[in-house]
């Protein structure tokens, strides 16, 4: 996405100016709804001052998004200071905020750790929060809100990050792939397969909302248009009947790959209402 500077007077910002898949997105988002940003960052840039998290706050604010969703994070989020100064940016730009972050128990010797996920509520949604929390396995997998809405029914928003395709063999000591492995391996799993335990454990958890709508975003590293690419993914999609909500609204042509190889592998599901 580009970046529109918060500081620009929306009447001088011109939204054609932007690259859009599907429907231009206007700056100013329409009464009663809310505006949601999926968006894989491949890390924050901490040597930078958090450089890409500070460009996404800015839109944020620009487009007036209440939720932003960010897996693949590459941060340790157990470190204070990683968290102290990712809050001190979004305080820049949203008025009041809450910032929810998943992370692997392993060990980290600077900021840097692969994988992680980010959720951020801004503004007025803060005060819709009814719960919010992490992966409770240790694996950074994921991390969700539950807003209130209408009639007493909850949201329930996920962010997820999956780990690419790889083996212990092939996978780097610092991938979070080998660092997954090793969690589900030292708690007693012998032949551990972290993408098949992502699929697993996210449909778990989703049944434990049965009621709630469900909005779930991310990076999920396969491509839904092969359905021999991830079964387990593709099954947890059929059995908690999510929907792609961009290929429902402009048609499986309209698809764009989100990496070099031509794949789609960052998606947005709902539940259907």
């Amino acid at each position: 996405m580009t970046t529109t500077p918060t500081d620009t007077p929306i009447s001088q910002q011109d939204p054609t100016d932007l690259s859009t898949w599907g429907n231009a997105l206007p700056f100013e988002k329409p009464p009663n709804s809310m505006r949601l940003i999926c968006q894989n960052p491949y890390g924050l840039d901490a040597p930078t001052n958090y450089r890409k998290l500070d460009l996404f706050a800015r839109n944020m604010a620009a487009y007036q998004a209440d939720i932003g969703c960010l897996p693949e994070t590459n941060a340790d989020w157990k470190q204070p200071a990683v968290l102290g100064q990712c809050h001190s940016v979004l305080r820049k730009h949203l008025k009041h905020h809450r910032l929810i972050t998943s992370c692997s128990d392993a060990a980290a010797r600077h900021s840097y750790l692969s994988g992680g996920t980010a959720t951020i509520a801004a503004n007025n949604w803060t005060g819709r929060i009814a719960s919010s929390g992490t992966d409770s396995d240790g694996l950074g997998r994921w991390s969700y809100v539950r807003v209130k809405g209408r009639n007493e029914r909850r949201l329930l928003i996920v962010t997820v990050y999956q780990v690419c395709k790889s083996s212990i063999g092939s996978a780097g000591d610092s991938t979070n792939f080998s660092h997954q492995w090793h969690i589900l391996r030292s708690r007693g799993i012998e032949h551990p397969n972290p993408r098949a335990q992502f699929s697993s454990d996210l449909s778990d958890f989703l049944s434990t909302f049965p009621e709630d709508h469900t909005l779930l975003a991310g990076d999920i590293n396969s491509w839904l248009g092969d359905s021999n690419d991830d079964k387990n993914f593709s099954n947890l999609v059929l059995r908690h009947n999510l929907k792609d909500v961009l290929i429902s609204k402009h048609g499986p042509a309209s698809e764009v790959p989100t990496r070099k190889d031509g794949r789609r592998i960052d998606y947005i599901f709902a539940s259907e209402a």
